[in-house]
């Protein structure tokens, strides 16, 4: 509504200049084809100069940083709700649109009668004109080509005279003039000046109908008897061109004074510079274009507010820019006691001071684990803490309350989720999500489904590539991932690897062919490798030993030391642990103390011992859990014995034979427990998969 009523107000401004510079310059002019054409272009310009915006762009550096997680919704905190100032300017539009419909039904009306009136009575065709007898006591008038007179009413001295005129606005298409000056008031109905510049309008047609009139060498005391002697009828129609009209005695007047030859063009000058002062101060837009600076300190700075997130990884030295970056926003910020674990912050306290406003307030967290994202922030409006999520260990399923296309703004420039289609989003900076409604309110219409705004992140095409990539590294190393989907909202996973030089095992490097083509939501358990891939969604139930693990991460089971691995599924896994089991289950042995001794002998002994790997196990978006690509990482360890339903398997047996959602159960066995079993040709490990029925 705002940009309504601004480019109303600049319209309306335009008009009352226009009829400014003719009441002062030129009514009393008696060029009237000048002011004719200056009338009209003064409407004509008043409606399209404000559409006209000149940019000018003012580039400044502003030394820029990441934006750190702003505004994101802590679940179970509700959000400050404050009081809505009433919106003038809705309530200005409304009322405009209200006086418009009013208005624009009028004109619609005026128009529908008038043209009833010249359908319906008798019209009597004379050359391109047609004239229309209207019995009573009528006005003359004319529209476009028709005529409507009364002869009765009339002398025929009286009539040619009429006549005349009348031929003259048809001729020089006055109809056009008297319908623009009656839109252009009922447009802009609360301009009262609109109503004057329409009444010089019509007031100079009839100058130059009368001016005509008298060219034709007709006497001018019988033109100025027959417009004395017509007086005001009954019925006035609205947008006509009446030979009578109430300023008669302007009309004798300017009649009686002598005709200037010369052009009044140069008094249109004075015009143009209130014009061009117009274009400068309303139509001229500035654009601040910036130049960022981007550093990786955790902070972030715009025009309305400016944050800092602190976390278990902030440094001391971050803490110290932290309190820099404030002091010069006026506020006096505080770290104090900072305590760290193993590089990990895991208590501090922290304290501000705004001498502005007053406010202040403190905070102290303490977690061994170490301290949760806390943001504190400043604004216009306030000035305070407000919890923060990592985009790596958040619990919180942020992604969820999108919608299926969000907003995209990766380092600044935005991308729609069509565009992203198909593709990963490696988070490599941080991440803050809006939730719909917010969203749509600062970046408008695209946003509507949410927005995800990413400080850092790279577009990847090949998931394989990337992992490969990372697994090359030989470190413990952690990425998250944003996968858009077609028809869903996007989902956030994290891939962690793991890597240890003391492993016994070689380590097995992560190849391309390894992977599936999707990335999907992964659990991975690799044997002889320290690869563990974990997805934030759907976890199924981990047990070690018996053991229940409520948050099992890469670290809390090294592959060398498993036994064996029993997956459970589907009603096999809520039948032995009840419905928090929906997502499936995960029974993990591990080796005794006896049995890893007898490994390390195993493999001082042997050069390359037989080794069994299991590469992927796959949990699907349904909660139901499948195996995929069971078999060896290396292509030179020996094939596992496969055991179908009980049955021992051809050697040729392909595991990707079987459907994953065909699939039961999976039971792992190695070393003794599988060759006591099923004796030697199990010395390479057991895979017992039991089908659906």
């Amino acid at each position: 509504m705002q940009e309504l009523i601004t480019y109303l107000l600049k319209s309306a401004g335009l008009m009352s200049l226009f009829f400014a510079a003719y009441f002062f310059l030129l009514k009393d002019d008696t060029n009237f084809r000048t002011n004719r054409i200056f009338l009209f272009a003064g409407i004509i310009t008043s409606l399209l100069l404000p559409f006209l915006e000149i940019t000018r762009t003012v580039i400044t550096e502003t030394p820029t940083v990441p934006l750190f997680l702003e505004n994101l919704p802590v679940a179970g905190s509700p959000a400050p709700v404050g009081s809505s100032p009433m919106d003038w300017w809705q309530i200005a539009g409304i009322t405009y649109l209200i006086g418009l419909t009013y208005f624009l039904l009028k004109f619609l009306y005026e128009l529908f009668s008038l043209l009833k009136l010249l359908y319906t009575h008798k019209s009597y065709r004379q050359g391109d004109l047609h004239l229309v007898h209207k019995a009573g006591n009528t006005q003359p008038f004319s529209f476009f080509k028709f005529i409507v007179i009364d002869p009765a009413q009339h002398s025929e001295v009286e009539l040619d005279l009429i006549l005349k005129h009348e031929r003259a606005h048809v001729r020089q298409w006055h109809s056009l003039d008297q319908l623009l000056g009656s839109l252009s008031v009922y447009v802009f109905w609360f301009n009262p000046l609109c109503r004057l510049y329409r009444k010089s309008m019509v007031q100079n047609l009839e100058y130059l109908a009368d001016k005509e009139v008298i060219a034709a060498e007709v006497s001018k005391k019988e033109y100025q008897k027959t417009l004395l002697k017509i007086s005001v009828g009954d019925f006035q129609p609205a947008l006509t061109n009446q030979f009578y009209q109430s300023f008669i005695k302007k009309r004798i007047m300017m009649l009686n004074k002598n005709t200037r030859q010369k052009s009044n063009f140069w008094k249109l000058s004075f015009v143009l510079p209130f014009l061009a002062v117009f274009i400068f101060f309303f139509n001229v837009k500035t654009v601040a274009q910036e130049t960022q600076k981007t550093n990786n300190k955790g902070y972030v700075t715009s025009e309305v507010e400016v944050s800092a997130t602190i976390s278990k990884k902030t440094t001391p030295e971050t803490l110290s820019s932290f309190e820099k970056l404030f002091e010069k926003q006026g506020i006096t910020l505080k770290f104090e006691n900072a305590k760290y674990s193993e590089d990990l912050l895991t208590a501090i306290q922290i304290s501000f001071f705004k001498p502005s406003t007053g406010a202040s307030g403190n905070i102290v967290l303490n977690n061994p684990s170490g301290i949760e994202p806390t943001v504190f922030y400043t604004n216009e409006k306030e000035t305070g803490f407000r919890s923060g999520v990592d985009p790596h260990k958040s619990k919180t399923p942020a992604l969820a309350d999108l919608g299926k296309e969000p907003l995209f703004l990766i380092s600044g420039k935005e991308h729609s989720a069509k565009s992203l289609l198909g593709k990963k989003i490696q988070v490599t900076g941080n991440m803050n999500v809006l939730k719909p409604k917010e969203a749509k309110a600062r970046y408008g219409n695209k946003a509507k489904d949410g927005a995800i705004i990413l400080t850092e992140a790279l577009i990847v095409d090949d998931i394989k590539e990337v992992l490969k990539h990372m697994d090359l590294q030989k470190g413990n190393i952690k990425s998250s991932f944003i996968e858009v989907r077609k028809d869903s909202a996007p989902v956030l996973m994290s891939a962690d690897i793991k890597y240890s030089e003391t492993t016994p095992n070689p380590h097995l490097k992560l190849s391309a062919d390894d992977l599936q083509p999707e990335f999907d939501d992964i659990l991975a358990v690799q044997n002889d490798g320290a690869q563990i891939y974990t997805r934030q969604e759907n976890k199924p139930l981990i047990f070690i030993d018996g053991v229940e693990q409520k948050d099992f991460t890469s670290s809390d089971v090294d592959p060398s030391k498993i036994k064996s691995i029993n997956v459970l599924k589907d009603h096999n896994a809520i039948k032995k642990y009840g419905d928090r089991a929906k997502d499936g289950a995960i029974e993990i042995q591990l080796k005794s103390q006896e049995e890893l001794q007898e490994n390390d002998i195993t493999f001082k002994e042997k050069v390359e011992p037989p080794t069994f790997r299991i590469t992927k196990v796959t949990f699907e978006e349904s909660p139901r859990l499948s195996v995929r690509d069971v078999g060896s990482a290396d292509p030179d360890a020996s094939k596992p014995l496969y055991v179908i339903d009980g049955k021992v398997a051809d050697e040729d047996f392909d595991p990707n034979s079987i459907a994953p959602e065909n699939i039961e159960a999976v039971t792992v066995l190695k070393g003794d427990k599988a060759t006591a079993k099923y004796g030697e040709k199990a010395r390479n490990g057991v895979i017992e998969i039991i089908i659906k029925k």
